[in-house]
């Protein structure tokens, strides 16, 4: 499936009205800290790891507020986002990460948005 940028293995069309960054290729093994991917300054996004970027870093959610079972957190923010919009492609999910693309709504049908979740029990995030 095609990704959204921040990735590696990306390639970028621009001209004087758009840009495009396409990339290719699974996501978590440019991660071997066990990470979600980052966001870079000049892309659109935000990231639980892009602490470097405080432009585009935003703080990891907690489920707490809602149960303190990982598991039925993990299966509530799984069905959520199989709701979100029947375009919604589930690329990888296991029992502690997900990975789903949907078309982005402009320029529609060129790239794809992702979604990345990480479950951390540990941590309660």
């Amino acid at each position: 499936a095609a990704t959204s940028a921040g990735r590696r293995q990306c390639t970028t069309d621009t001209n004087p009205t758009r840009t495009i960054v396409e990339c290719t290729g699974e996501l978590r093994k440019f991660n071997a800290d066990g990470r979600l991917s980052s966001v870079s300054a000049t892309e659109n996004g935000v990231s639980t790891s892009a602490v470097k970027n405080p432009s585009r870093f935003s703080p990891p959610w907690t489920y707490l507020t809602e149960t303190s079972d990982a598991k039925v957190a993990w299966k509530s923010l799984v069905d959520a986002v199989r709701s979100v919009d029947d375009r919604v492609e589930i690329v990888e999910l296991t029992d502690e990460y997900l990975h789903a693309t949907i078309p982005t709504e402009f320029p529609q049908g060129v790239s794809y948005d992702d979604l990345e979740f990480l479950i951390r029990p540990e941590d309660n995030i």
